[in-house]
């Protein structure tokens, strides 16, 4: 790819195996996930706000699921993601429902016979179970039991999150990836490969695109003893040694009110493609060792 033109970085839309593998996977993980939350809100001792925890959760570890099938299948396709992370977060919601529910009766109704199976396959159950739990409630929170209207947001807010939480997470693994198509491969990453000083004048940075890095090249290599200081993170497939990319972001070091420091990063550029040859002077001004090193996937 020594043709390459330098442009901001976007990925193919390729699919990869993910057709076959994010379903099956991703279906997987909502069930799993599902019935475990399910029991966790059950059986927990801690009810009301903090059993959004619990939600947080459930968004989150199918989110990553799906991103981490995406990401091994090779997937290049964010849009496919996102559509998976909704399917799977819908799949977890009424699942979760359902396994719920069953809890619920085999905790407090004695004598009640039921199958999670046969309250999964029961549309109809699990709405008019939740109504009627609606009615009464099932928790006390700040001594009062919440119900009708009170508990509908409460789960609306639930669903929410689960849903909305699994689609926008389900693109993580591979949000901040650069693939060489060539190769067929992810490239491997390198975090904080260099560091500049920071401009006397933001002005000075307005020229800095992905066929011009003399603005940030012309900077001096940062002090370590800078407040603030620019990074460049590099990505280069390790196969060809030609395909690669570059982020540039601002870090500055701040001291809460408990006089403890620590490094806030942003995003400066965008991901930009570019000839790994583009990318040497950065690499070879590199005053220290890279703080971190994602190899890339096989």
């Amino acid at each position: 790819m020594n043709d390459l033109i330098p442009g901001v970085y976007s990925h193919s839309g390729k699919l990869g195996t993910a057709a076959v593998i994010v379903p099956i996977g991703g279906l997987i993980a909502s069930v799993v996930l599902s019935v475990i939350y399910a029991y966790v809100d059950v059986y927990s001792p801690i009810g009301g706000y903090v059993s959004l925890l619990f939600v947080a959760g459930l968004a989150f570890g199918l989110g990553w699921s799906i991103s981490k099938l995406g990401h091994l299948a090779r997937c290049r396709n964010s849009g496919f993601l996102h559509l998976a992370g909704l399917v799977g977060g819908l799949v977890a919601l009424y699942t979760s429902w359902a396994v719920f529910e069953y809890a619920l009766i085999q905790r407090f109704e004695e004598g009640v016979t039921v199958s999670v199976l046969g309250i999964f396959f029961s549309p109809v159950f699990v709405w008019s179970y939740a109504e009627a739990l609606n009615a009464v409630g099932w928790y006390t929170m700040f001594g009062g039991t919440p119900t009708g209207v009170t508990l509908w947001v409460f789960w609306g807010i639930e669903a929410i999150i689960i849903v909305g939480g699994s689609t926008l997470l389900s693109t993580m693994k591979i949000g901040e990836e650069v693939y060489c198509e060539d190769c067929d491969r992810w490239c491997g990453r390198t975090v904080d490969a260099a560091r500049f000083g920071f401009p006397e004048e933001q002005s000075e940075l307005e020229e800095l695109r992905p066929d011009n890095l003399n603005p940030i090249l012309a900077l001096d290599p940062a002090d370590s003893s800078a407040a603030a200081c620019l990074r460049a993170d590099v990505w280069k497939c390790e196969t060809c040694n030609d395909t690669a990319a570059l982020q540039v972001k601002v870090c500055a070091t701040v001291t809460d009110k408990d006089g403890k420091s620590e490094e806030k990063v942003e995003d400066l550029t965008q991901i930009w493609s570019m000839p790994s040859i583009m990318l040497s002077e950065i690499m070879n001004r590199a005053d220290h060792s890279p703080d971190e090193e994602t190899p890339a996937s096989e």
